[in-house]
């Protein structure tokens, strides 16, 4: 399925870049790009996108009361910055998840595809902003086998289903079945939900380690 979002942002150079990353992977589509924030309500009714894709860093004011004033449509943040915010505004149900700026046109669009899909996603760089790793038990990680870890430490990369079935030499397919595991097994149902929970279990600190 092509996505059709509609992409809201202050600076024509940042907004000119997503639009050709997104043209160049033929799963996603830009139908306007707005510099105007207050004119969310008119273009979400107008064209009726799957996404609406907001620089969230772009704006430096409370944008929460707009979001009372929108038809129904997911949102997706962009931050370099703001992972504490995106995180309250994931909470409150305003967006359905948030990359950092830099993120690559594979990685957004399968974020996407998965907030489409009814998925919430968080990515490892901000979740490092709005939570502090505390110390896990020793043996909590348990709970997932050695095949369901690797996945989630990955996960928690920002790598992308075909990037983690490459590197663990599986198809996309097992890695979905082995995601769906892992929000089975720690009670949860996405990816934020696992990152969460794998923080709390010691797995963020796990993944670090391994990582030096």
């Amino acid at each position: 399925m092509e996505i059709r979002v509609l992409l809201a942002g202050s600076c024509p150079l940042k907004n000119q870049g997503v639009c050709s990353n997104l043209l160049a992977t033929n799963d996603a589509i830009t139908l306007e790009t707005t510099s105007e924030f207050s004119q969310l309500p008119r273009l979400c009714l107008s064209y009726h996108p799957h996404v609406l894709l907001i620089f969230i860093d772009d704006w430096q004011v409370n944008i929460s009361p707009i979001f009372h004033h929108l038809p129904p449509v997911d949102i997706f943040a962009l931050s370099n910055s703001n992972g504490h915010y995106c995180h309250t505004l994931i909470q409150k149900n305003y967006i359905n998840g948030c990359l950092p700026e830099s993120s690559s046109p594979e990685l957004l669009v399968e974020a996407l595809h998965a907030i489409v899909r009814g998925y919430t996603w968080f990515s490892k760089s901000l979740f490092k902003t709005a939570f502090r790793p505390r110390i896990g038990v020793n043996g909590n990680h348990a709970v997932l086998t050695e095949r369901e870890t690797a996945v989630m430490q990955l996960v928690m990369q920002e790598k992308t289903n075909k990037s983690i079935a490459q590197e663990l030499g599986m198809c996309d397919r097992t890695v979905s079945s082995r995601l769906n595991a892992i929000y089975d097994k720690l009670g949860v149902e996405s990816r934020v939900g696992a990152a969460l929970k794998a923080e709390r279990l010691g797995l963020f600190e796990k993944q670090t380690q391994i990582a030096r």
